[in-house]
């Protein structure tokens, strides 16, 4: 290594240790101001031109920990715009600088001068030097040779040990980083997404390879963080290919032993970090996958020596529980691991730690009042490991295993989780947390869906049964004197039994599950008799004591019946063609007084319980489960007791909860809907009537006083009211009722104008009227799309430009409503202005909050799917390359788009893509039109589409998306004589790309690639065929090209 001493003494030198140590010390300080100087004092450091001298000089000279630290810290900010060799004038290269900085970290860590935090910004250093050394002299010594230094210093004395143990883990830290944007303090030392990767690459190879075989001592500390660095290091990336060294290490059956040793070590002596990373370096090793076959047989073996690990990590311990199953989930997960597993042990060996695990895990439940979560987390896990372990015996076709684990699973999985619940029960609750049975439905649907699943698997007769018996027992209790205990247990019976009997109704065609219509017609009838008992039996008589009464009712327990009630009837009330007897005992005459029994039931509700939003929403859940049941809605709207809840709640519906208003509106709205056999004449009669108590709501909220205390609560209401009619109002279908929430939109705008100060309010006018505007988008209908996007146009521009805690969803808010109103018949005007309004502000803080991207992208893509003509022709001579904001302030509505556009694509991310390809194709149909654009704007962005894929950070998936695009745009501009035709275009990506040869070479290729692959001008007709082929072969043929020519080129 180099010497010691790299830059000699002189009063610039002298002068900037003496800076940078006061720069630390204010830093640190208390005073707002001195701070401020000393960050002002460490920026002017990063940027002096000799920058490299004055920081090895403070590094060397400095007895300041801190000092070390923030001049390391201005050399690290400084490293992307480096040179490799002469970075300073009294140093050669950066890897003499990186040298040196190895030195000194064993001198100064010999003397125990410089805490681990300081030692930690060497290594760093030493990392982003590297990496930037080797790309730019395209040679990979510079980061080969850290595992020569690295291995040597293993070798070393204790003191050598920790350093080499240190930098390893920074550097799996600096370069194990996947994407050059992540905000984890990772530094890019100005690389491509590229150089990045074949930095990375080296260091797999060379320098992690090195380490492989290396004895790292016995200091636990360091020895832990560093193996969990590599442990963790992303291997499937950066090359496949692993060295034979590392690969045995990596594979070894011996790994999983050590790592469970260390976390055994770790927890004894309350070492909660270590034991942590090394159980997160423990799933990495679980999570690993063969890289080629020399690698199979060491990785199944690793797989048994996991499954023993995990197995003995079973205790009473609900985190060490859930990280159990957890790991065993993910090895029942992989073919190939149970294969492996399946040919070591038995089924019953198999099934052995999962039936302790389940044991634990219920105990857990009932005993762990301090750590309810924590005890439930623990049990979802057990559940999905059980559930991992069936679906690989099926993936196997091993029936017998199959059968052996139903009847394992059914005792100690399905019949216990009831008696746990029920047991549970009789526990007094001593933490703060609401078990409403609401949040219960919500929050444990994960955990019932997996319990019913299995229930499923094993045969419902059994869970039937007990739960049908539990039923039974509990009806005189619940009658006389019940208790605490007696509710809860009803609660979470309902609960269980509406996961096992029936799915939810959502998305396919509900109907009873298979377990169910093939099991035997005594086990059907008891799950009708089920059914009928909680729905029938005892909601009627439960649903009629309220607060007021002498045995009041439990709100939770009757928010569970009616779940429950919710849950059933669409798979089996009514069902036109029954196919098994369960439904055939809820047909015909059976199934209308049932139903009768039922709506009967929700008048009393509403009645009763006018006060408790709770019961009110759960009843507005049974209503919704009616329209999704073709029988029932044959029937519902003619009995008398429908008709007089819908006159009941028209014409009480300010006395209800304000949170319960929209969801009855929209559930009765829903039924009527539905009821398409109903004479039209009654379904009048019913639209009518909810849109007067919608017309009476909207008053109310007009005339309410603007200082009254309730007034947001008035507003919020209705508001919501009219978004949850908009959406469920089919103006096909009930157009009255589409007609009177437009027709209040004008009043939306003015109650939002009115009340702006109160952020809710203005956001459920924006979902109110977002709902209507989509409702439109339906219909071809110019004049009513032009009245809504006019509104959405006007309620965006009412959003406050101030930064506020609800600035973000707000924007995100205005941003889907211009999307909706571009999708609006001649709403696109409206939905372009509505979009640059809100662009003005769209600042790097706002566009970093995760949602605003995704309303980006959706209302840039809607405005160029349906108005590229509008788009093209708003455009002026002039093109920015400015931010997004500035864009919008000083630009042409074309080129706001455009550049949100380039935006989008550049950082699209897994919630963006999608819109991103959407913007891709849009831009195809923006290429058609782009005769009436200037010809500065087209070539401008054309130029960037080109960079982007050819040195930018463009994501892989999205290449062939861009090509495609770039093509449409490259013909079409070609063709456009009124732009200059080819004539222009070249010269407008010769003065973009010209000064670097190897860029512009690339260029020529991908463009001349791309517009030969037309013979002449734009296709149309019988052509287009063709030329999709035609594009897609030159897509086909660019890519391999790209893909090696990427590395090459720099950022520019």
């Amino acid at each position: 290594m180099a010497n010691v001493a790299l830059v000699p003494h002189t009063d610039e030198h002298v002068n900037a240790l003496q800076a940078v140590q006061l720069a630390a010390a204010q830093v640190a300080g208390v005073d707002a101001q001195a701070r401020e100087q000393g960050s002002a004092t460490l920026l002017l450091l990063s940027a002096a031109e000799n920058v490299v001298d004055l920081v090895c000089y403070v590094v060397e000279h400095t007895k300041d920990p801190a000092a070390v630290f923030h001049a390391l810290g201005a050399l690290l900010r400084r490293v992307p715009t480096l040179p490799a060799e002469h970075a300073g004038a009294h140093v050669h290269s950066l890897v003499d600088v990186r040298e040196w900085l190895l030195h000194i970290s064993v001198a100064r860590a010999q003397q125990d001068a410089w805490p681990a935090y300081v030692q930690a910004q060497v290594y760093r250093a030493v990392a982003v030097l590297s990496k930037r050394a080797a790309v730019l002299l395209d040679d990979e010594r510079p980061l080969a040779v850290l595992g020569t230094h690295t291995k040597s210093l293993l070798d070393g004395d204790a003191t050598c040990v920790l350093v080499a143990l240190g930098l390893t883990v920074e550097l799996c830290e600096n370069l194990g980083v996947d994407c050059l944007r992540a905000a984890d303090g990772a530094l890019p030392a100005g690389l491509t997404a590229t150089q990045h990767a074949w930095c990375k690459t080296v260091f797999q190879v060379r320098v992690l390879g090195a380490l492989g075989g290396a004895e790292p001592g016995h200091r636990f500390d360091a020895a832990v963080k560093a193996s969990c660095s590599a442990l963790k290091w992303n291997y499937g990336h950066g090359g496949d290919t692993l060295p034979t060294d590392l690969s045995a290490v990596l594979y070894s059956d011996h790994v999983p032993a050590v790592l469970a040793h260390a976390i055994r070590v770790a927890n004894a002596a309350h070492l909660e970090m270590h034991a942590a990373m090394l159980q997160e370096a423990l799933e990495h090793v679980a999570a690993l996958r063969p890289t080629g076959s020399d690698n199979s047989a060491l990785w199944c073996q690793q797989r048994v020596s996991l499954f023993k690990v995990f197995s003995d990590t079973l205790s009473a311990d609900v985190s060490a529980a859930a990280f159990a199953a957890q790991g065993l989930r993910r090895l029942f997960s992989e073919d190939a691991s149970v294969a492996q597993l399946a040919a070591s042990l038995t089924v019953d060996e198999l099934c052995a730690p999962l039936v302790q695990l389940t044991r634990s895990a219920y105990s857990a439940v009932i005993t762990s009042a301090d750590e309810p979560q924590a005890a439930d987390a623990a049990l979802d896990a057990v559940l999905n490991a059980w559930i991992a372990l069936f679906d690989a015996a099926a993936r196997a076709d091993a029936s017998a295993v199959i059968e052996r684990m139903k009847g394992v699973a059914r005792d100690i999985v399905v019949l216990p989780y009831l008696e746990m619940r029920l047991a549970a029960a009789d526990v007094p609750d001593t933490s703060e947390h609401d078990s409403a049975a609401e949040d219960d439905a919500e929050t444990y649907n994960e955990q019932l869906d997996s319990l019913a699943a299995l229930a499923r698997l094993s045969g419902v007769q059994e869970i039937v049964s007990a739960a049908h018996a539990a039923m039974t027992a509990l009806g005189p209790v619940l009658s006389t004197s019940p208790t605490d205990a007696a509710w809860e247990r009803l609660h979470w019976l309902c609960l269980v039994a509406g996961h096992v009997l029936a799915d939810s109704a959502s998305g396919e065609t509900p109907a009873p599950p298979d377990c169910v219509s093939h099991a035997l017609p005594a086990v059907q009838d008891t799950c009708v008799s089920l059914m009928q008992g909680l729905s029938v039996t005892l909601l009627g008589p439960l649903a009629e004591r309220n607060a007021g009464s002498s045995i009041p009712t439990s709100p939770q327990a009757l928010v569970s019946l009616l779940w429950f009630t919710a849950r059933w009837v669409p798979s089996y009330l009514l069902r036109e063609a029954p196919a098994c007897p369960a439904e055939a005992c809820l047909a015909g005459e059976n199934g209308s007084v049932v139903l009768t029994s039922l709506v009967a039931s929700l008048l009393t509700v509403y009645k009763a319980w006018q006060g408790d939003a709770d019961v009110l929403d759960a009843a507005a859940g049974v209503l919704d489960s009616f329209a999704n049941s073709r029988g029932v809605m044959k029937v519902l709207l003619v009995l008398p007791q429908m008709q007089e809840l819908v006159q009941l709640v028209a014409g009480s519906l300010e006395r209800l909860p304000s949170r319960s208003q929209a969801p009855i509106l929209r559930a009765l709205l829903c039924c009527t809907n539905a009821a398409k056999d109903v004479p039209a004449e009654l379904r009048d009669t019913f639209y009518l009537q909810l849109a007067a108590a919608v017309r009476s709501r909207v008053q109310a909220a007009l005339t309410a006083r603007p200082d009254s205390p309730a007034v947001a609560d008035i507003l919020y209401a209705v508001l919501s009211i009219l978004g949850a009619l908009a959406q469920s109002a089919d103006p096909l279908v009930s157009p009255k009722m589409h007609e009177a929430v437009l027709e209040q939109l004008p009043t939306v705008v003015h109650l939002a104008k009115t009340h702006s100060a109160h952020a809710d309010v203005l956001l459920a006018a924006i979902s109110a009227t977002n709902a209507a505007v989509k409702a439109v988008a339906e219909l071809d209908t110019p004049d009513e799309g032009a009245f809504a996007a006019s509104k959405a146009r006007e309620l965006v521009e009412i959003i406050p430009s101030e930064p506020s805690d609800e600035r973000a969803e707000l924007v995100s808010a205005g941003l889907s409503l211009a999307a909706s109103a571009a999708s609006a018949p001649a709403g696109g005007t409206d939905a372009l202005f509505a979009y640059i309004f809100l662009a003005r502000d769209l600042s790097d803080d706002l566009l970093s909050e995760p949602n605003v991207p995704v309303a980006l992208s959706g209302a840039v893509s809607h405005l160029f799917e349906g108005h590229s003509a509008l788009l093209a022709s708003f455009g002026t001579p002039q093109y920015t390359t400015a931010s997004i904001s500035d864009t919008a302030k000083n630009g042409s509505p074309l080129e706001a788009v455009l550049r949100a556009a380039v935006y989008i694509i550049t950082w699209a991310n897994e919630r963006t893509s999608d819109e991103a390809r959407r913007i891709c194709e849009g831009l195809s149909t923006f290429a058609t039109q782009i005769n009436a654009a200037p010809a500065p704007i087209v070539d401008r962005f054309i130029c960037e589409l080109v960079h982007l894929v050819l040195a930018g950070d463009l994501d892989a998936v999205l290449f062939a998306p861009v090509l495609h695009s770039l093509r449409a745009l490259l013909v079409s501009r070609a063709a456009a004589q009124n732009l200059g035709g080819m004539q222009t275009l070249s010269q407008s990506l010769q003065a973009a790309f010209g000064g670097d040869a190897s860029l512009q070479q690339a260029v020529q290729h991908t463009t001349e690639t791309l517009l030969m692959s037309i013979s002449s001008g734009v296709p149309s007709g019988g052509h287009r065929s063709a030329d999709a082929k035609a594009a897609a072969a030159a897509v086909e043929a660019l890519l391999p090209f790209i893909a090696s020519t990427r590395g090459a080129l720099r950022v520019r």
